[in-house]
């Protein structure tokens, strides 16, 4: 997959999660109205476009994309000039599906972890306090609810919530979202194993590609799973 096609998937797989969105050409954005800045973005740019995009994301926290190098949305040093925020930058990977997951933990091996949908309203709040690290917002947990193509995933053990993730499909590609496992259950191989968990989902809802942003402590994780880089991305907030 080229680095504009991949662009085009992570578009594709984040505009579908929201009840106000907008992808077409020079600018797509998402908005689920919900206080957490990765539920809204502006997800890519051309400068011209971006009074639109600060009407569009108004009064809600969200991460807005900058993409080095790209002739039409590498925006960085506009975004920079109206004083906004650089928070992190990561790799886009992506991967072909269907193919081996060849990982050393497959889910069920996971000692006293069990991996299941979160299907209520109660999963979705535990979901959410494992991904905030914290309690969430109303607002946060009814807007992850209105996403009909995203699955939730919980890593449970003795009946406590310890992992989650989100499998987001749009079309043919899989987004891998929100792997997170709790502190004191890391090294375990639970975040593998739901990475795993949420490509057999996207398999099973009949993605052919999957594709993800990695931290620096998860790229080579991702690697190892079968993720190539295809280009960088850089994340901005609004002040």
């Amino acid at each position: 997959m080229s680095g504009e096609d991949a662009i085009e998937s992570f578009v594709r797989t984040h505009v579908v999660r929201a009840r106000r969105s907008h992808a077409g050409d020079g600018l797509a954005w998402f908005a689920t109205g919900a206080p957490a800045d990765e539920l809204n973005g502006v997800l890519r740019a051309e400068a011209s476009r971006l009074p639109e995009a600060e009407a569009a994301v108004v009064g809600v926290p969200a991460l807005w994309h900058s993409w080095p190098g790209h002739e039409r949305y590498d925006i960085e040093r506009e975004l920079l000039a109206r004083g906004f925020a650089f928070v992190e930058e990561e790799p886009l990977m992506t991967r072909e599906l269907p193919a081996p997951v060849e990982v050393a933990v497959e889910p069920a091996a996971v000692a006293g972890v069990r991996i299941r949908p979160a299907t209520t309203t109660a999963d979705l709040r535990a979901w959410a306090t494992v991904w905030l690290g914290s309690d969430p917002d109303p607002a946060v947990v009814a807007a992850l609810a209105e996403a009909p193509t995203a699955t939730y995933l919980l890593a449970e053990t003795s009946g406590r919530a310890v992992g989650c993730a989100a499998a987001v499909t749009a079309g043919d590609a899989v987004a891998v979202e929100h792997v997170v496992t709790d502190a004191d259950h890391r090294g375990r191989g639970i975040g593998t194993a739901l990475t795993a968990a949420v490509l057999a989902a996207g398999v099973a809802a009949g993605a052919s590609t999957a594709l993800l942003t990695a931290s620096p402590d998860g790229a080579g994780i991702y690697r190892r799973l079968g993720f190539a880089s295809r280009r960088p991305v850089r994340r901005f907030t609004r002040p």
